[in-house]
């Protein structure tokens, strides 16, 4: 979402994404060819990373029908989305980024895994 799938061909990076999610990681261009926009500022897109995090939750529990109240779903919610996330209050004071709430939140029952703004390969 926050590079787009560009940066991921243009650094020769064959997937994206948790390989161990439902569906796998993906390969750049693989939905139909052409290359998804990018989101983030620091890749010209529109969005902050508070703004991307809030249509990534958005998406996931208004559209996809994850149960923010179901035990699959609770804590990952509960981390990222919820009204009390301090993850997403960060986000929206400006008081982290992508590129550094892993570190500033690795104290957190279940840490964030890093989420950055350059393109990596799957599963880093």
């Amino acid at each position: 979402v926050y590079t787009g799938s560009q940066p991921f061909v243009s650094a020769g990076l064959a997937v994206y994404g948790d390989p161990n999610r439902e569906g796998g990681a993906h390969a750049p261009l693989s939905y139909n060819g052409n290359a998804m926009p990018s989101q983030g500022e620091k890749w010209g897109g529109g969005l902050t990373d508070y703004e991307i995090l809030g249509v990534v939750c958005h998406e996931r529990y208004a559209i996809g029908g994850a149960d923010p109240k179901s035990e699959q779903w609770a804590a990952e919610y509960a981390t990222w989305c919820s009204e009390d996330s301090e993850i997403f209050a960060a986000l929206e004071a400006g008081t982290v980024d992508f590129d550094t709430l892993a570190e500033t939140f690795k104290m957190l029952e279940t840490a964030p895994r890093p989420v950055g703004t350059e393109p990596r390969p799957a599963g880093k």
